[in-house]
This record gives C-alpha cells, sequence and structure tokens, in this order.
C-alpha cells in the first residue's frame, strides 16, 4: 500500500511541478487540432458568425497560454488550425502572435495540413511524377515554417510512399516526429504503403501526428 501511495505522490508531483517533469525525465506535450479559425458559414448571421470567430480565437489563445505556463516541451497543432485555405489578415497575425508566444518561452511547435486549410492544388489528380513543375497553392502554415516558428508536414502526394522524421532533443531524450495528414476525397488506407526513413531507428521514442482517423477510410 505504502509503494502505491508513493507512486500516487510522483504523478501529481510530476502533474503539478514542471521542474520536476524536467527531473525525471517526463516529456510533455499540449496537442490541438480543428481549430477552425475564420469561421466561414456564410449562411449563418454576421453577428452570430462573428462571435463563434471570437470563441475559437479565445480558445486557441487559451491552449497557448496553458502550454506556456506549463512549460511544455512541444505543442502540436494537428490539422484545420485555420477553417479556410485562405485565411484573412485577422487571423493570420493572430495565429503569428500565438506562435511568436511560444517560440519565445522555447516551446517546439509542429503542424500539419486539415481538410479545411489545405488547398485543393495539393492533392490534385494530375500531381504525379512530374509534381515538382506543379504551380501549388502554399497552405497558410508555410509563411510560419519559412520564419522558423513552427515545424509543417506538408501534404504527400498519393504516389509518396516514405515520411521523413524530425528528430528532436528534449533534455538528452531523442525524439522522432512525423506527420500525415487525410486530403479531401482521399480512398483507401493511407498507411498501406508508407514507409519511414530508417534513421528513426536512432530515436527513443516516435510520434506519428494525424490529422483524423486512419481506421476505415477504406
Amino acid at each position: 500500500m505504502s509503494e502505491n501511495n508513493a507512486e500516487e505522490d510522483l504523478e501529481q508531483s510530476l502533474a503539478s511541478d514542471p521542474e520536476q517533469q524536467r527531473i525525471h525525465g517526463v516529456i510533455t506535450v499540449v496537442l490541438t487540432a480543428d481549430n477552425h479559425l475564420g469561421y466561414t458559414a456564410f449562411a449563418q448571421h454576421p453577428r452570430k458568425r462573428e462571435e463563434r470567430r471570437q470563441q475559437l480565437r479565445q480558445a486557441f489563445q487559451r491552449a497557448t497560454d496553458f502550454a506556456v505556463g506549463q512549460g511544455v516541451d512541444l505543442f502540436i497543432q494537428a490539422g484545420d488550425l485555420f477553417d479556410t485555405a485562405s485565411p484573412d489578415e485577422r487571423d493570420r497575425s493572430f495565429v503569428a502572435e500565438r506562435l511568436a508566444q511560444l517560440r519565445q518561452a522555447g516551446i517546439r511547435t509542429f503542424a500539419l495540413g486539415g481538410m479545411h486549410d489545405t488547398p485543393i492544388d495539393t492533392h490534385n489528380p494530375a500531381w504525379g511524377a512530374d509534381s515538382e513543375l506543379n504551380e501549388v497553392a502554399p497552405a497558410p502554415q508555410i509563411s510560419y515554417a519559412r520564419l522558423g516558428a513552427l515545424h509543417y508536414f506538408a501534404p504527400h502526394s498519393p504516389s509518396t510512399v516514405e515520411l521523413e522524421p524530425v528528430m528532436v532533443d528534449v533534455r538528452g531524450l531523442r525524439l522522432a516526429i512525423c506527420g500525415l495528414g487525410v486530403l479531401a476525397d482521399q480512398e483507401g488506407n493511407p498507411l498501406a504503403q508508407l514507409q519511414v526513413q530508417d534513421d528513426i531507428a536512432r530515436a527513443s521514442i516516435t510520434l506519428l501526428i494525424l490529422h483524423a482517423p486512419i481506421e476505415g477510410l477504406g
């Protein structure tokens, strides 16, 4: 009984004290998805639509504030950060401020696209062996990735079968992180032919970020 009590005390200590998490090698993550900033239900009354947009912005800010307040190691946005692939400047600037907040706190941020905020051209049926020659509209998250505010896992063409992990060192513990989005009108099991580069074996912890459940897509 005393051993169980000791374990419970340790768990409570780790949950409430970020410094204890560091000492005991605990890695902490805040995961959010389907934030749908810039909500675009145009059939809705403009006042109600704006109220909903404000609620969504407040919810995302609570997630980033919590991450900073807890001193977590990773912040993950698993798709549909925006409700459209071309959000307005207000929402873009709002996200830029939140990402700057995370970066200033030393929190690594990762993101992937969802079915709402991935440009349609990204999964055009014409995308094939010559895809590098095709003009693809950039996802809104790419601008943040170029500034180093986050790592963006870009959608893969249907012919792509290999994921490249991002290797992250957290206090001497090596993590390998991959991301796989589910695109609109995608058919079959996207994991059927999927492989990961061999260097993932060097990681102590492996993490695959998904936007939507994989099982049942077929």
